[in-house]
């Protein structure tokens, strides 16, 4: 009555039973689940579906993120805490900017294995070699080891990348020590080409648990 912006005539208010939904919906023939793990949900979706295509349990795999935000609750939540952009924004990882704006989306990604999308003759937009997880109470120290493990799961070393989506969203203080782990991870190894920087929060905004899947289509589209 008082929240009409709450009611939800199609059942999928959570996003389990939205996960459910879209499976139904489309007749996917496969189980459906939603991970939740805040900012970095879409990378946590993906290493859950990368894990099942590897152990065999699945051929093909929909990896999908999803993130509304523009909500007066999530602007007065970002400006309660102090990251909300108090007047015009700059860009991520500009010393003077002191905030950033909310932004929301969706993405898809179709995952299989390589060989079997090879043998389909399906259209490969990139390959996924490693992915790697990682959790410290320094955010500069868990971006170093998710970086290094990342690396070595994909049996890569650091002067091989040529560029990288950082979790930068234009806050100075958080953006500065997201800088300190890539540099500390990716700084370690001589390169002969600098190494291009960038974050999806420069062009959509602060997308919280759709990041890590703008960041995944923005590499695409960049290489």
């Amino acid at each position: 009555k008082h929240a009409p912006a709450l009611i939800d005539e199609t059942g999928s208010f959570t996003s389990s039973t939205l996960a459910s939904r879209i499976t139904k919906t489309f007749n996917l023939m496969g189980g459906a689940v939603a991970v939740d793990s805040g900012d970095t949900s879409a990378f946590a979706a993906l290493n859950s579906c990368i894990d099942l295509l590897r152990a065999g349990d699945c051929d093909m795999m929909l990896c999908a993120a999803g993130q509304m935000a523009l909500t007066c609750a999530t602007y007065a939540a970002m400006a309660r805490s102090g990251c909300l952009a108090d007047g015009k924004t700059t860009a991520p990882f500009d010393a003077s900017s002191r905030g950033c704006e909310p932004g929301e989306g969706v993405g898809v990604v179709v995952l299989k294995r390589l060989s079997d999308a090879e043998r389909d003759g399906d259209r490969i937009h990139a390959i996924i070699r490693g992915i790697g997880v990682a959790r410290d109470e320094s955010l500069d120290e868990g971006v170093r080891k998710a970086v290094e493990r990342s690396l070595e799961n994909a049996q890569v070393r650091p002067g091989q990348v040529a560029l990288v989506e950082s979790g930068a969203v234009g806050i100075a203080g958080h953006d500065v020590r997201e800088f300190e782990g890539l540099a500390s991870a990716y700084g370690r190894d001589g390169r002969d080409e600098p190494m291009l920087l960038g974050t999806a929060a420069a062009q959509f905004g602060y997308m919280g648990g759709v990041s890590g899947m703008a960041g995944l289509l923005k590499s695409v589209a960049e290489l």
